[in-house]
Parts: structure tokens; sequence; C-alpha cells
């Protein structure tokens, strides 16, 4: 077993059975079949040797992949009570992964399932209720703040397969800075999950009080040589602070294939008035990243105004795009009242993307 707590000689030895039992999850960095799950009622028990423990696995008395049962009058020193709450944990291993602890209380029932299940994570274990544990928030994908109730409600997350990866981390006590990494694995491939070690050159910001450092903002993009592959990625950033660690999931989507707009442009309001709306927006999702040029064209045929987009930036980058205009055209004066058809193209090879049409009534 990986970092596996020795128990006692004496504890080979009969107790009666209370079983509890739970499931252990992993976004793919490691394995968490045949590690210890411990449970035990405070640090200094756990310590001493007072406490049950199983194997995740095939090697435990569950003897299912990712699953364990523990018995919880199986400690060297009785000290399972029923009504009596306790912590169930996986104590850090050598790989430096383990999992915080979930409390479960006895109900007398014989059986009891923990709430929710252990999440193996990179500097986690046992002492994790000692402090808080960091806080991961804002996190973003480009210019694109990461949007998880429309991923819940089944929608893409598009992303470039070189995405910048931000995010914003907080905490009681002293964030260790070495601890902070993004994996990213593929739900397809099958492949293990890719490290993104971070460095003190991706530490964006940071504030510091007598050397503790509480909160800062880090940045990643991920490179050419081992961008994210097509189809559906987890992306886990994992950060701890001095007893704990925290990591925070997303779901994203890399869209393979040429370049393309996916799904309809929409600009919004239609009709559009300067004095009512004062600024329209122009939205729509692409495959990926990419440099392009929109046109609003008057019925005549005449170029009123163009967008030159930057591949990365706002309205060129992977996923969803929006991009504001005031009316004012390219000539100076505002659009007059009338219909017009917008176009999308690619600035690579000059290919339209996307037709459209807006209409202006003031």
């Amino acid at each position: 077993m990986v970092g596996t707590l020795v128990l006692p000689a004496a504890a080979q030895m009969f107790y009666p059975i209370y079983w509890v039992k739970g499931t252990v999850i992993t976004s793919s960095e490691a394995s968490i079949n045949g590690r210890q799950v411990v449970l035990y009622d405070s640090a200094g028990n756990l310590q001493s040797g007072i406490y049950a423990d199983d194997a995740v696995g095939a090697a435990g008395a569950s003897g299912l992949a990712g699953q364990f049962m523990i018995n919880s009058f199986g400690a060297i020193s009785q000290f399972a009570n029923v009504g009596s709450t306790y912590y169930v944990a996986i104590p850090k291993g050598g790989d430096g992964y383990g999992a915080a602890p979930v409390e479960v209380t006895l109900s007398g029932s014989g059986v009891d399932t923990l709430s929710a299940p252990l999440v193996l994570a990179y500097g986690a274990g046992p002492n994790a209720p000692l402090s808080n544990p960091p806080r991961i928030s804002e996190i973003r994908f480009g210019t694109r703040l990461y949007q998880r109730d429309l991923v819940a409600r089944g929608e893409e997350f598009i992303v470039s397969g070189t995405t910048k990866i931000s995010a914003k981390i907080d905490s009681d006590t002293h964030i260790d800075a070495a601890s902070v990494r993004i994996s990213a694995s593929n739900r397809s491939s099958g492949a293990a999950a890719q490290i993104y070690q971070l460095s003190a050159d991706n530490v964006t910001a940071q504030t510091a009080e007598e050397g503790v450092i509480k909160n800062m903002s880090v940045s990643y993009e991920i490179p050419e040589t081992s961008k994210l592959n097509e189809g559906e990625n987890v992306i886990s950033i994992t950060a701890a602070n001095t007893t704990a660690s925290t990591t925070e999931t997303c779901v994203v989507t890399v869209a393979g294939g040429p370049l393309r707009i996916i799904g309809p442009v929409i600009a919004y309001p239609a009709p559009f008035s300067f004095t009512k709306h004062g600024k329209m927006e122009i939205q729509y999702q692409l495959s990926r990243d990419a440099s392009l040029d929109i046109y609003l064209i008057s019925v005549s045929g005449q170029t009123v105004k163009r967008f030159t987009c930057q591949a990365g930036q706002e309205g060129g980058t992977a996923g969803y795009n929006k991009v504001v205009w005031d009316g004012t055209t390219d000539m100076g004066p505002k659009a007059g009242n009338a219909v017009y058809v917008g176009t999308v193209v690619s600035k690579e090879d000059g290919k339209m993307l996307a037709k459209f049409k807006m209409s202006i009534v003031d």
C-alpha cells in the first residue's frame, strides 16, 4: 500500500464488526487503489496508533476498485462508540498524495456510508481538520471566467489546447507556493494526467505579511509541446497551506477539426437603437484561437464598420466571444437606420466563417 501507517500486531485479533464504507475519487494524477484509509477520533490517537483501517480496492475488505470498508471496531484499543463522530481519511503517501477527512457518525445500524467521497489530492491528509484549506476562485481560461453552472447544465466550455489558466488563491494560513500545480486528463484518451508544476514566474500577484503569504494570483499558459488533447479535459488546480490542501476541478472542451464558428452569430439587442441601448454586442463561439475580421456591410455593398480581432484576445479566443459596437462607422458618423449584413472572416486564409444580419432602428 502507498503511505501505509503500520498497524500493530495486536490489531490482528478478532473484533466485533461495524462497517464504515465509502468511495475514493481522483483526478487521475495518482492511483487510489491499494492506499490505506483510516478511521480515527483525534489526531493524537491517530499518531498513537489508535485507529481502524482498510485498503482501497481489491486488497481491502470491499474488494471493489475505488471503494473501502473499515471495521470501526478493529482498532488496537476499542474507541468506536455508537452516536460518536469520527474522521475517515487517507494518510499522505510518499508521493505526497492523500485525502482530507470526511466526518462520519456511527448510527447504530451496523453499516454507515460516508456522506461524501474521499478526494485524493496532492498535500492532503488526516491533519486537514486542524486548518481550513486554501480557497481557489476566479478560475479563468484565457479571458473567460469558468462558468461551472453552465457546464453542469450540459453546455461545453470551449478552450484552446494552449489556453492560459489563471486563478486566485486565498488562505487563513501560509500558502505553500511549491504545492500549486495544474493537472489535465483527457476523458477519452485514457492517458495519464499531465502535471504542470507552477513556479515563481507563474505568480502574478501576492500579499505577504511578515513572510506569511495568505493570497496570491497565478497564471500558466499550456505550452504547445504538451497541449490539451481534443475532446473533454478535466483540469484540476491544487494548492496547499501549512496543514491542508484543496483542489478545484473544471471540465473544458478542446474542439477538433478546422477553424469554425460553433452555432449562430447573434447581434444583440435586435433591433439596435443608439438612444435606447447605447451599445450592441456581436456574440459567437470559435472552435479555437484565431485572428478574425468582422465586416458590417450596408445593402448597397459598402463596408460601414470593420472589427479586427487578434488570436487569443477578445473576439479571437476559443469559445465564447463578444464584440461591442456603439454604432460609430469607420467614416466617423453613426450608422443610419437600415438592415446590415455581417460577415466573420478568418485572417489566416480569408475564409468566411459565418454570415449574420442586424438592424438599426433609432
